[in-house]
């Protein structure tokens, strides 16, 4: 499938840890009870924690939290608004978001992006479509991304992605989340590489594969 989604972020942050895709730590589940919350800071390492409602785009619906009382605020408010997934995930400090664009199992770019000093966020609006901020094209990856990039793409089962990569400060790389569809335009642009163009050929060479063997 060229475009799909296997479900909201908790399935999918639940089916990329199954598939060993190193992701920070996460509570796919969190609710009102004091116990609980508790529990679910402890376990993803302790504050600041980040929480993610089940759906969202370009950042929205993740917050940052420091403290218990604003940990305990936050989760009702979202409870009472009808949330029904709200995952919890350690806070990653990360000096630098790598984006990349994966076709099939090739990685063909990427956009390396410096975090904003006032948004931790690895999926905003400005990261995605502002031109304007600090960022360089990559079209040579780590072994370890090129896996990671293509392994999360097929695990999501689809064949095009843009994955968004922490680069932790401690040395870590932590797949943020998968995007599909995903803003590649900016990517394209800044990489210098024809994402457009190999999109069209990847679906030309696998229509013949598949009429060939049909």
């Amino acid at each position: 499938m060229f475009f799909g989604r296997a479900g909201g972020k908790g399935v999918e942050t639940m089916n990329l840890e199954r598939h060993g895709i190193p992701l920070p730590r996460t509570v796919y589940h969190v609710d009102t009870n004091d116990d609980r919350l508790t529990e679910a800071v402890d376990d993803v390492g302790g504050f600041p924690v980040v929480l993610k409602a089940s759906e969202g785009q370009y950042g929205m619906g993740v917050v940052m939290i420091d403290s218990f009382d604003s940990l305990r605020s936050v989760v009702d408010l979202m409870a009472r608004k009808g949330e029904r997934s709200i995952i919890m995930q350690e806070f990653v400090d990360h000096a630098t978001i790598l984006r990349t664009v994966t076709i099939g199992d090739t990685v063909v770019a990427g956009r390396r992006i410096k975090v904003l000093q006032r948004d931790f966020r690895s999926h905003n609006v400005a990261a995605v479509l502002d031109d304007a901020i600090v960022a360089e094209g990559v079209t040579e990856f780590p072994a370890d991304v090129v896996e990671m990039s293509v392994e999360a793409t097929h695990v999501v089962g689809v064949d095009f992605s843009g994955i968004d990569i922490l680069e932790a400060k401690d040395g870590r790389t932590l797949v943020s989340e998968v995007n599909f569809p995903c803003v590649h335009l900016t990517t394209e642009r800044t990489a210098q590489v024809p994402v457009m163009a190999l999109m069209v050929d990847f679906l030309v060479e696998k229509s013949r594969r598949m009429s060939s063997t049909a």
